[in-house]
């Protein structure tokens, strides 16, 4: 039995703690919360922050790991990073963990090499952002230079919005620094990888579709596959084949989001973890490769052929509908309670998911936190898997109410309404 630490045991990472503890291995997990959701799942607990480095190389010691992980924690994954160089366990590497978590040094090694991106500045003092701001012509995005889930990230359209927008950020960051690119309008792409000894793997590009500015950057939908024109998608992919060699992620899952303005791709971010908001989820059903399975093998230094990494059913397009505060009337800011509505699940629907059990304080759509729900189906074609949820949606009633659709939809995305005519 090997024995495995992994980094954070919230909600997001139950999934890859029961899944190894099916695969037969012994289970450390840490977090900062001594009540968060996956400790029950684990075999043992320690309360150590995932941005604690060496309280968590203290544990790793103590319990002799033969593995150390994190999914879906953009935090957590320079704490895997020094674990793993402190233990000599297999991992990526400190180098690898900073590029794919520190915007303005991934963004350095994304141009160096030739990997398209915005024009930015990183900025610890406000009359930097607006020197830059002063050259280069507006809308921007001011985001933290460490921070994921859109917090403390805006697009600013005039000058004196600016200030407000650059201390937001800049609250948000661990260095205190702010990342402020020039808004690139177009549709969203998210692209996730498996790179086996330097081998990049595609295992799904799906359409990101976003809110309005008010909701900036939130994905409310994925559909997959993307409607991507085949010379685009090649473009694509050979830009993330270059960003995953900038980083040097020699094994493991890598993602990617681009956004395509007139024709020209631009990528926005780079990850070395398992993503999150179910975007697993349109990997495993566009692919049949599980990224929990593979994140675990890889922790291990069990690097599977690709064969190998398809062990689950594949299909042909799949539709992830999130919901959120946008999707209720104006009412009590409290769920008491959701009903069961796992009988609508079947082999079209896949998931029928709320964050929370009991009564439930709404949050506002502000970052990926205010996504409270989801519904997952799969189809032949990409209608039909946005059709299958859409019919789960309209029977879900909370607080006794039906949903209702999103209103501010962002004019640059996929036209996915034309499937309901």
């Amino acid at each position: 039995m090997s024995k495995i630490l992994i980094i954070g045991a919230g909600t997001e990472q139950i999934g890859v703690i029961t899944e190894a503890k099916k695969m037969g291995h012994f289970v450390v997990v840490s977090d900062f919360n001594p009540n968060a959701p996956g400790i029950p799942f684990a075999d043992k607990f320690y309360e150590v922050s995932t941005t604690d480095g060496e309280g968590n190389a203290n544990v790793a010691r103590k319990e002799n790991v033969d593995g150390v992980l994190t999914v879906c924690s953009e935090t957590a994954v320079p704490t895997v990073a020094y674990v793993a160089d402190q233990l000599h366990l297999p991992s990526f590497s400190k180098k690898t963990a900073l590029l794919a978590t520190n915007k303005s040094e991934m963004r350095k090694a994304l141009n160096f090499h030739q990997v398209r991106v915005a024009p930015f500045v990183i900025a610890s003092k406000f009359s930097h952002c607006q020197a830059f701001c002063a050259k280069e012509n507006g809308p921007w995005v001011v985001k933290p230079v460490d921070s994921s889930g859109q917090r403390g990230t805006n697009i600013v359209d005039t000058e004196d919005q600016l200030e407000n927008a650059f201390n937001l950020a800049v609250e948000n960051s661990y260095t205190g620094e702010a990342l402020i690119d020039r808004f690139v309008i177009g549709p969203e792409v998210h692209v996730t990888m498996h790179v086996i000894k330097n081998q990049v793997h595609f295992l799904a590009i799906s359409d990101r579709i976003t809110l309005g500015k008010e909701n900036f950057g939130i994905a409310v939908r994925h559909i997959s596959p993307s409607i991507l024109e085949d010379k685009i998608e090649k473009e694509i992919k050979d830009m993330c084949i270059r960003g995953v060699q900038a980083i040097g992620l020699e094994n493991g899952v890598a993602t990617c989001e681009l956004i395509i303005e007139k024709g020209t791709p631009y990528v926005m971010e780079l990850a070395v973890r398992v993503p999150g908001g179910y975007l697993r989820d349109v990997a495993l059903l566009q692919s049949g490769v599980d990224l929990n399975k593979t994140t675990i093998w890889t922790s291990l230094g069990d690097y599977k052929s690709f064969t190998e990494i398809v062990t689950e059913p594949i299909y042909a397009s799949n539709s992830v509908k999130f919901i959120s505060s946008s999707n209720l009337e104006r009412g009590p800011k409290i769920i008491p309670f959701v009903p069961d509505y796992r009988h609508l699940l079947n082999d079209n629907i896949k998931l029928i998911n709320f964050h929370f059990t009991g009564a439930f304080t709404i949050p506002e759509l502000h970052s990926s936190v205010g996504r409270f729900g989801a519904i997952i189906a799969v189809g032949n074609n990409r209608k039909e898997a946005v059709i299958n949820s859409e019919e789960v949606f309209n029977q879900i009633k909370i607080n006794e109410k039906s949903l209702i659709e999103y209103k501010n939809y962002s004019e640059f995305n996929v036209d996915f309404k034309s499937y309901f005519n």
